[in-house]
């Protein structure tokens, strides 16, 4: 008998969870591992934030997959590994011993490069955190994002349009960034700009450079009172593997074939963006990745339990992605292609109810 854990709840593990209701290896019995007993869909914060879905909409029961998958689901976060003796650690003091491990378990957000910012900034990763992160930042009276992603204009921009339906006084959300908007070109990049202020959004292009009580503090010397403060800068790598005997990339993710095997253990797995691929170091650690990775990483871990030669991925030049811009519009982008309007959104709409429903 084969004991195959899945650390974490992403996307490609949700498909394995999945696919064991359809077909199943009769030699293996298969472990979740999750610090939360539902999986949030990211995609779906700026709708939750505008009020357009209710909490429950936004997840999968990850109790009732594993119930429907016939898995064992054990919750926890995972402190360490021994990929020697092919055992793990959580924080609940359970160990695990396995002998196919596959991690899909994020990033989290740099806090540590501007001075201040670790104690003021609110953390919405893991995702199974923002719901309640969100309800107060939303309410907050001068909400302020930081970062250079997609994301955070979304958060600004679902937070506006809630304070516009909800509150009488004249909203104040800022976002601050430094770069340009590392998924989209330039002139992607002005096209959003431009639509989000005339929505409402403060845009300020400065770098910051400390973070007070009350101000951040740009290196242009400007001082932008905060109520609640959100950054989402540059992901960084779990600490896990950082602390194991597994090889990791310059950033600290883990460093795998384009099989989405380690480069140091052919039997533990990375997808997601806790991983890096060795031949593709620049894939975009976005979930749409995930996704693409699920049928891959099924297909491998049956073929490395029957001896078979693995499948490589190869990440797609461009995705499909789609901003919530709030007041259920969205903006579409696909390559060098754009647009803005409502039939954008309730394509994104679509696409994540349908995401949700697959696995509830």
């Amino acid at each position: 008998m084969k004991t195959v854990v899945l650390v974490g709840s992403g996307y490609s593990h949700l498909y394995c969870l999945n696919q064991l209701q359809k077909e199943r290896h009769p030699d293996t019995n298969w472990v979740l591992i999750s610090n939360s007993k539902y999986q949030y869909n990211s995609d779906m914060s700026a709708g939750y934030i505008e009020g357009i879905y209710a909490v429950e909409e936004c997840r999968v029961d990850l109790e009732q997959l594993c119930q429907r998958s016939k898995a064992s689901l054990v919750e926890g976060t995972i402190l360490s590994i021994d990929p020697h003796q092919q055992v793990i650690l959580t924080d609940q003091g359970h160990i695990q011993s396995y002998d196919i491990i596959s991690f899909n378990i994020g990033s989290k957000n740099t806090l540590d490069f501007v001075d201040g910012l670790k104690y003021k900034s609110e953390v919405i990763k893991p995702h199974h955190l923002f719901p309640e992160k969100f309800d107060v930042l939303r309410e907050g009276e001068n909400p302020v994002i930081i970062g250079d992603s997609i994301e955070g204009i979304e958060i600004g921009l679902s937070i506006l349009a809630w304070k516009k339906k909800h509150q009488k006084a004249e909203p104040n959300v800022t976002f601050i960034h430094s770069a340009s908007l590392e998924e989209a070109g330039s002139k992607t990049s002005r096209k959003i700009s431009s639509f989000a202020q005339k929505k409402g959004l403060q845009w300020i292009f400065s770098k910051v450079r400390s973070v007070g009580e009350t101000f951040v503090y740009t290196e242009d010397d400007q001082e932008i009172p905060f109520s609640h403060l959100i950054d989402l800068g540059e992901p960084s790598a779990p600490k896990l593997f950082k602390s194991s005997p597994l090889k990791v990339d310059d950033k600290g993710f883990l460093l795998t074939h384009p099989t989405l095997q380690s480069v140091s253990k052919e039997n533990v797995f990375g997808v997601g963006s806790c991983s890096s691929i060795m031949k593709h170091p620049d894939t975009s650690r976005n979930e749409g990745n995930g996704v693409k990775q699920g049928p891959f990483l099924w297909e491998n871990i049956h073929h490395l339990i029957e001896g078979k030669t693995l499948t490589s991925y190869k990440p797609g030049i461009h995705n499909l992605s789609i901003m919530s811009a709030g007041d259920k519009e969205g903006f579409l982008t696909y390559g060098k292609y754009s647009s803005y309007g409502k039939w954008q959104w309730k394509l994104k709409n679509f696409f994540n109810r349908r995401l949700i429903a697959k696995y509830n």
